[in-house]
């Protein structure tokens, strides 16, 4: 069997869905966590059960770099250490060759964004020789803005944008998202098409259940949204605005408890799901009486970072059988994945939304073709082609 290992945060969902793809395709399969958050849930749950073994760097204790806020000196710090003016942390570097000397993989995988291009730059620079891949998610997660010349500024200087332009060709493959993130690698780095593979970040076939879609005769007519409330306050999270608008214009939508918002009459919200309620598709099976899933951020026109990116809600929402209600212009990856499978649609403004949330017709087909695809839409599924591409 072959042997690889995962540098992943443990406390992301999305990290959950790679876990399962890579055991399935059957690889024997040991996991560094770089959360710099504790994990709140059991390793002894599917698919962390299918882990050879996990290793916590203990990411935080490396520096202030790795910390929930890091200063702009530490960030200035990690670019000299990027463009090879400084020395890399030794410490960190020691620990994690002593993890690959230990497991000796065939292959080496990151994820995700700027932190997965973070520590392949780090193995890189241990020179061994390992196939190294790089399992995007996510880029730029910074979104640039300003005027034409703080931009370019920006681009030079952001951590993350110096990582991709120095170590992104240096990689052996990059598993992208999208076709939006191909063309944006091949465009910003010049990665060549064979180092580029396309692979969605679907969850586990745990996060569905069985019954997911006995109720669509007996729909609730309201809208759910299954973005994350624990970092709402970031302005591109925070999307009170467009939910107020939303129920002020006589659609329901259900939000979670923990999302500080006005009372209104057509905002209700769903008690707190634990992440091993998610992990065993208690939250999928709640949300699938919902006629659809609001997709949408707290931005005003299109950046590099959403053009490529199918975010964790939409992937969510895919687990529940959810047809998907997606904000126009604004998402070029989402909208081209809901129109190809035609899996729900997009609107163009609230007035729209209603309108389309009322065709019944379209909206349980949407439904039906959700589940007639269900499981092309799981990590499982995927298993079969990196079973292939890798020849275990």
């Amino acid at each position: 069997m072959k042997k690889c290992i995962l540098f992943a945060p443990l406390v992301s969902h999305a990290t959950t869905g790679r876990i399962s793809a890579l055991v399935n395709a059957g690889f024997e399969l040991s996991v560094v966590d770089i959360s710099t958050r504790v994990i709140d849930f059991s390793l002894d749950i599917y698919p962390y059960n299918k882990i050879s073994k996990v290793y916590n760097l203990n990411i935080k204790t490396y520096g202030r770099y790795y910390s929930d806020n890091p200063s702009y000196i530490s960030r200035f710090i990690d670019i000299l250490q990027s463009l090879n003016f400084l020395k890399e942390n030794k410490s960190l570097l020691n620990d994690i060759n002593n993890v690959l000397l230990e497991i000796k993989p065939d292959y080496i995988f990151t994820f995700y964004g700027p932190m997965g291009i973070h520590f392949s730059r780090l193995i890189y620079k241990l020179k061994i020789n390992y196939k190294l891949y790089f399992i995007c998610n996510l880029i730029p997660s910074t979104i640039i803005s300003g005027n034409y010349f703080t931009k370019k500024l920006k681009k030079y200087f952001v951590n993350e944008f110096v990582d991709y332009r120095n170590w992104a060709n240096k990689l052996d493959g990059i598993f992208c998202s999208s076709t939006q993130m191909v063309e944006f690698f091949k465009k910003k780095f010049g990665i060549c098409n064979n180092r580029l593979f396309i692979f969605q970040d679907f969850h586990p076939t745990s996060f569905g259940n069985s019954d997911l879609f006995e109720s669509k005769n007996t729909l609730n007519s309201s809208l759910i949204f299954l973005g994350a409330p624990e970092r709402w306050g970031g302005q591109m999270d925070n999307i009170n605005n467009q939910i107020i608008e939303i129920a002020n214009n006589n659609i329901n939508i259900c939000i979670s408890k923990n999302i500080i918002i006005e009372d209104n009459v057509n905002i209700s919200k769903y008690s707190f799901f634990t992440n091993e309620d998610v992990f065993n598709g208690e939250l999928s099976k709640f949300a699938n009486k919902y006629k659809a899933s609001l997709i949408t951020y707290n931005i005003e026109r299109r950046s590099e970072r959403f053009i490529s990116t199918l975010p964790t809600r939409f992937f969510s929402s895919l687990s529940a059988g959810l047809p998907l209600a997606v904000k126009s212009g604004l998402f070029d990856a989402v909208e081209q994945f809901v129109i190809l499978h035609e899996i729900g649609f997009v609107y163009n403004d609230i007035q729209d939304l209603y309108i389309q949330l009322q065709d019944s017709k379209k909206m349980l087909a949407y439904r039906n073709n959700i589940l007639s695809k269900q499981n092309q839409f799981t990590a499982e599924f995927q298993a079969i082609e990196i079973n292939k591409l890798f020849n275990i």
